[in-house]
C-alpha cells in the first residue's frame, strides 16, 4: 500500500511539475499535464493518502479532519487549475477557494488537534505557513490579467478580418504595369500570407478558423516557439524576409517625390521600426517578444493597410 501510494504521488507531483514547466514556457499540452496531474492529486494521491494514514492511526476522532482535508484541497486546486486555464467560473472559484481555508479547515485542524495533548507545535507552524502561502499564490493567480487582454485583443482580428475581405475584391490585382512600390507591396503581402500559413500550421489550425473566430484557435498566449518557426530557420525564414521586404517599401517612400511626407506617413501606418545597424532588429522583437495572438493581430493589421496603400497607387 505504501509503495503504491508513494509510486501515484510521484507520478502525480511529477505531472503537475512538467505541466507547469510547459505552462512558463507556453509549450503545447501543458494544459493537459497540468489537468491530469490535479485530478490526480485530488482523486487518486490524496484519498489514498488519508486512507492509509487512517488505517495506522485507527482513531475515528480524526475522520473530520481527513473530510475536511480533502474538501479544502478539493476547493483550492480546483481554483487554481480553472484559473491556470482561464475556464468559466474561474473568478467564483478563487474568491470561494481564499477565505475556505482559513474558515473551514484551520477550526476544524484547532479542534481536532487540540484534543491531542502529544501534538508538535511544529506542525501547527507548518500549516499556517502552508495556508500563507496558499492564499499568496492563489491572489496571484486573481490578479493575472493577461489572459483577459488577450481575449479582448481577439475583437480586433475579428475586425481586421472583416475589414480585409471587403476590401480584397476592391483592391485590382498587379499587373505589368505597375509602379514599383505596388510590385514591393504585393511581395510584401505574399510574404505576410507565408508567415501567417506557417504559424496556422504550427498550432494545428486553418486561416479559415482564425477569420471565421478567433476565440477558437489555440494557444494564443504563447510565445517563444514563434522564433524558431519565423526566423531562427535561416536567413531566408520568412520573419526575416518580412523585415527585408518593408525594408524596400521604406525605400520606394523615400525615392518618390516630397518623400519627407511619404515616409512619415508610411512609418506612422505600418508602424516599422528597426535600429539602423540591425535589419534583423524588427523582426527578432515582434516574433519572440510578444504573444501569438498579438502577432497575428499584427500580421492582418499590417496586410489591410497595405491594401489601403495599394489602392492609392494603383
Amino acid at each position: 500500500m505504501k509503495e503504491k501510494k508513494y509510486i501515484l504521488g510521484l507520478i502525480s507531483i511529477g505531472t503537475l511539475v512538467l505541466g507547469a514547466v510547459f505552462k512558463v514556457n507556453h509549450w503545447p499540452a501543458a494544459g493537459i499535464m497540468i489537468t491530469i496531474g490535479t485530478l490526480l492529486v485530488v482523486f487518486a494521491f490524496l484519498p489514498l493518502a488519508l486512507i492509509s494514514n487512517y488505517r495506522i492511526e485507527k482513531n475515528r476522532a480524526n475522520l473530520p479532519l481527513y473530510y475536511t482535508t480533502w474538501v479544502t484541497c478539493l476547493i483550492v486546486m480546483s481554483a487554481m487549475l480553472f484559473k491556470i486555464m482561464h475556464w468559466p467560473g474561474a473568478g467564483i472559484l478563487v474568491v470561494v477557494s481564499l477565505p475556505f481555508p482559513f474558515v473551514v479547515f484551520l477550526p476544524v485542524y484547532l479542534y481536532v488537534t487540540s484534543k491531542n495533548k502529544n501534538y508538535n507545535m511544529y506542525n501547527m507552524v507548518f500549516v499556517l505557513f502552508l495556508l500563507a502561502v496558499q492564499a499568496m499564490f492563489a491572489a496571484l493567480l486573481a490578479l493575472n490579467v493577461s489572459r483577459e487582454r488577450i481575449d479582448d485583443s481577439l475583437t480586433f482580428a475579428a475586425d481586421y478580418n472583416r475589414v480585409e475581405e471587403k476590401i480584397r475584391p476592391v483592391v485590382k490585382d498587379s499587373g505589368a504595369d505597375d509602379s514599383k512600390i505596388v510590385v514591393d507591396i504585393n511581395a510584401t503581402l505574399k510574404i505576410i500570407d507565408e508567415c501567417q500559413d506557417m504559424l496556422f500550421t504550427g498550432i494545428g489550425v486553418t486561416e479559415k478558423t482564425w477569420e471565421e473566430d478567433p476565440f477558437k484557435v489555440p494557444y494564443m498566449d504563447s510565445r517563444g516557439y514563434l522564433a524558431n518557426l519565423l526566423i531562427y530557420n535561416n536567413d531566408n525564414a520568412p520573419g526575416i524576409m518580412l523585415g527585408k521586404s518593408l525594408d524596400n517599401l521604406f525605400n520606394d517612400f523615400k525615392e518618390m517625390k516630397g518623400s519627407g511626407a511619404s515616409y512619415d506617413t508610411f512609418a506612422s501606418i505600418i508602424n516599422y521600426q528597426r535600429e539602423e545597424d540591425d535589419v534583423n532588429s524588427w523582426s527578432e522583437t515582434l516574433f519572440t517578444d510578444n504573444y501569438l495572438s498579438w502577432v497575428l493581430i499584427y500580421l492582418d493589421e499590417l496586410e489591410v493597410n497595405l491594401l489601403f496603400l495599394k489602392s492609392v497607387f494603383i
